[in-house]
Formats: C-alpha cells, structure tokens, sequence
C-alpha cells in the first residue's frame, strides 16, 4: 500500500475510534462516573442512544421494568437538569416516559421545585420538564394535580400547566378548561389554547370536550380573547356534521365581528381554506366598511386590505361568471375615495375578467422562464411595475442603478398609455438630470454619469416619488384592455 493509502487508512480508524468513543463509551453512566467499564456493565445505555444525540445525554435506564424503577430514573434525569430539547426526545423514546411523568405530577413538591437555568440565571421549574414528558394527549389523572399550579404566582408557571391542561381530552376537565378560556390572566389563554390545539392530530373522530366547550370558544373569539386560526384548528377533531356546523358557526361569528382586529387575515384564511362563507354575510360586510366609519384603531390600509379580501372571497372559480351585484361592487371600490380601497379592488377586478394569472408574474415566465419575447402592451405593463417595485423598494435613484433602468424608454411610453401623468412628469424631471440624450440604456454607462451628478442633482432624484396605488389601478384597467395579451392560455404558444 503507499503512503498515502496508509495515510488515509489511519485517519479514518481515528475518526472511527473517535466515534465509538464519544457515542458509546463516554456518555454511558450507569453510576454516573462513565468510563468504560461502566460502559460494559449498562450496555442497555448504548441501546437507548441514537448518533444525533449529545454527549453525556443517555437516559439512565431503570434497574427493573416496574413502575417505580422508571419513576426514580426520570426523577434522576428531571433533576440532572437535562435541557428541553432532550426531554422532548425522551418523551419520544419510550411509551413508558409518559406514564411515568404522569406518576410524578402527584409529587407537588417535586413539581413546584425551581432551580436556576444555567443560560440565564432564571427559575426553571420541574414542572416545565413534566410539560414536555407528558406526551399530547394527558390521562385524566393528572387533572388534580396540574390545577394546583395554575394559580401560580410565576407566569409561566400557570402558562405549562395551562398547557397540560389543555392536553386532556376528557369531559371532566371541562370546567377548569373553561375557567381558562374566560380569564383575564392571557398566559392561561394562550397555554390552554395551545394544548387544546396540539392533540388536535392525536385525536381523529368527535370529542365531547369540544363540543361542551363549543360556546365558551365562540365567545372568547368574539371578545378576541382568542385567535381565529386557534378556533378553527380545534374543531377539526370535531367529525362529520358537528364540524361543518362549529365551522359555519365560527365563519358567522368571525364575519359578523366586522371590527375584529384579525378580520383582513380570517378572511384571507377562509379563502385559502376553499371555505366560503355565507355569500350575504361577505356583501354586508363589504358594504359596511365602505360606508360606515371604521374602528378608531384601524387604518386606510387595513380598510383596503378588508374590502379586498371581502371580493376575492365573493368571486367565483370562473370569475367571469360573477352575478351583478359583486362586479358593481368591484367597479365602485375602484372609484373608491380611498386609493388603499383602489388599490385594493384590482386583483379582483382583473380575476373578474378572466385574468387569473398576476400580469407581472405572467410576463417574468414569458421572459425567464421561456425565453420569450414581449408583446408591446406586455412590455409597457412589465416596465411600469419594475418601475413602481424599484421606486417603492428604494427610490428612483435605485431605479436607474439596477438593471430596470435599462427600459426606461419604454416605461415612459406605457406611462403615458395608462395615463399616468406624475409618473410622466416625475420621469421627465428624473431623465433630464442626465442630459438632453437621458440616461444611457447601458447600466455600466449609466453608473458612470450617476457618479457624475452634484449633490443638487442627488437631492432632486431623492425627491422623487410614486403613487403607488394609482399606479397599480392603471396597471390593472391597462391590462383588462389589453385582455388578450395576459390570459393564462398565452403562455404556452409565446415564445422567441
């Protein structure tokens, strides 16, 4: 063999002396010195290892099979202060780490011990250690036993016990789950919620629990005590017709609270679940906050964001089929007072008239994706937008250092098609900083006379703005005008 054959050959039996060593035989601790020979009398150690774990981390393994050798041996290991990540692996590990956890929530004293996290300085309670071991669906035993704790004067405290709470799945825990539903204190909330929402893949077919809670969850969405989306997760486990009816409930609930601060999101949500709610129920509100005045806490564009999501969830798949009254809804919001509400009508208006595929996104596949060529109104509008996402992003003098900058001939002329006169104006300004020719269509070169400007020049650039709501309502009448050239269909047969 050469030298070099030799040479490999001792470098990997090193790497694999190595592994053994540190996988095996140094973290095996049968009677807590390691070593090898404690190696060789708990093989069960290496057993109950995998190659991801960190050193020092192998469950001491009971001494016998019964229900107090396992209780002492997590005991051991809650009090080793083992790190979360850990417990979480354990928990994983063996069927009998739950149980066992649930045996040691009997200890109050052992559960209510707090020791200084080695990170922070800060009280770790054993409880936390218990919250992790518990598994996703806890035995009812425990309920005596986690209500103690939830009246604890540290909040997270109350938060993980909330949250075992919230993991048992039986009628009879009821009562406490509803005393956290409705209280003030919103770390009982937030636990109880998220322990509910947990055994929600745990746990396939109805539940009574959910559905004797069904009223107390409505209410605490409707006093926003509780999140939309948390609502909604846990009444998946409610079955068949139960679950379309709390759902319907819930979509009723979520759109009559037309005030809700999460109201753009729920609606978003609703959508992207293929869940409509009742058609009238979506024309009211739409037609509310249009009119009405909105919540003193909310804002224009939290208005347009509603009023959007309100259309998109009226029109249909084939949204050219769209009855009258939604299509004057969506011709009157792009008449709107407000440019948020404009703004907020066009994708809408555009996936009314069949234009299903974002005009920009369909002119980036024509261009990178196909190597195509550009139509001249697909041209004019791809120039626009790189315009407005330019300016928007970093302002006009971005604009002319980017490659974006290199169309700046045809964003003028698409410009002046969709009638946009600041945007024209603003360009003229913009391009006469760079001589009677404009800007150089080389970037490179362009580089060069922007290196060259005054800061009296830079300070007119900085100036500069857009409107970009106007813009994208231009946008958006320029493409239903040009209709034939953003369909989706075009996609295929466009090509250089």
């Amino acid at each position: 063999m050469s030298p070099f054959g030799w040479t490999c050959l001792g470098i990997g039996g090193c790497w694999l002396a190595y592994v053994i060593w540190d996988e095996y035989v140094r973290p095996a601790r049968g009677d807590g010195k390691g070593g090898f020979w404690d190696f060789v009398k708990n093989p069960g150690a290496m057993k109950n290892r995998r190659w991801s774990d960190p050193p020092g981390k192998a469950f001491p393994l009971p001494a016998g099979d019964s229900e107090e050798a396992w209780d002492a041996s997590l005991r051991k290991a809650i009090e080793e202060q083992w790190d979360t990540f850990e417990y979480t692996r354990m928990a994983d590990r063996s069927p009998r780490i739950a149980p066992a956890a649930a045996r040691l929530m009997r200890d109050s004293a052992f559960v209510g011990h707090a020791w200084p996290n080695p990170d922070n300085g800060l009280p770790h309670w054993n409880l936390s250690a218990l919250e992790r071991l518990l598994g996703q669906v806890v035995p009812i035993d425990v309920l005596p036993h986690v209500e103690a704790f939830l009246a604890h004067d540290n909040e997270w405290c109350r938060h993980c016990a909330a949250e075992i709470l919230g993991r048992i799945d039986d009628v009879r825990a009821a009562s406490a789950i509803r005393r956290c539903i409705s209280s003030d204190d919103h770390r009982l909330r937030e636990g109880v919620f998220h322990g509910m929402t947990t055994t929600v893949y745990e746990r396939e077919g109805s539940s009574e629990l959910i559905r004797s809670l069904w009223p107390d969850l409505l209410q605490a969405f409707a006093a926003e005590k509780v999140y939309y989306s948390s609502v909604s997760t846990i009444i998946r486990r409610m079955a068949g017709a139960d679950s379309d009816r709390a759902r319907s409930e819930l979509h009723a609930e979520a759109i009559l609270r037309w005030d809700h601060r999460n109201l753009d999101d729920i609606l978003a949500g609703l959508r992207s679940a293929k869940i409509p709610p009742e058609r009238n129920l979506v024309l009211g509100l739409a037609e509310r906050w249009r009119k009405e005045p909105a919540p003193e806490w909310s804002s224009a564009y939290h208005r347009g964001k509603v009023l959007g999501a309100c259309l998109m969830l009226l029109l249909p798949s084939n949204a050219e089929r769209a009855d009258a009254e939604t299509k004057a809804l969506v011709m009157a919001m792009l008449d709107d007072p407000s440019k948020e509400a404009r703004s907020s009508a066009c994708p809408a208006f555009l996936r009314m008239h069949g234009i299903t595929i974002d005009p920009a996104s369909l002119c980036h596949a024509i261009l990178y994706d196909q190597k195509g060529i550009l139509s001249p109104p697909q041209r004019s509008y791809w120039e626009v937008q790189l315009l407005l996402g330019e300016v928007q992003n970093g302002g006009w003098h971005q604009y002319f250092v980017n490659s974006s900058g290199d169309g700046w001939k045809y964003c003028l002329s698409g410009a002046k098609e969709m009638g946009l006169q600041q945007v024209v104006g603003d360009m003229g300004k913009a391009t006469a900083l760079f001589g009677p020719e404009g800007p150089d269509v080389s970037r490179d070169r362009r580089w060069e006379q922007l290196s060259q400007f005054s800061k009296h020049q830079d300070k007119i650039l900085e100036g500069l703005s857009i409107e970009g709501n106007d813009v994208e309502v231009a946008l958006a009448k320029f493409a239903v005008q040009n209709r034939d050239e953003f369909l989706p269909s075009i996609l295929p047969s466009r090509s250089s």
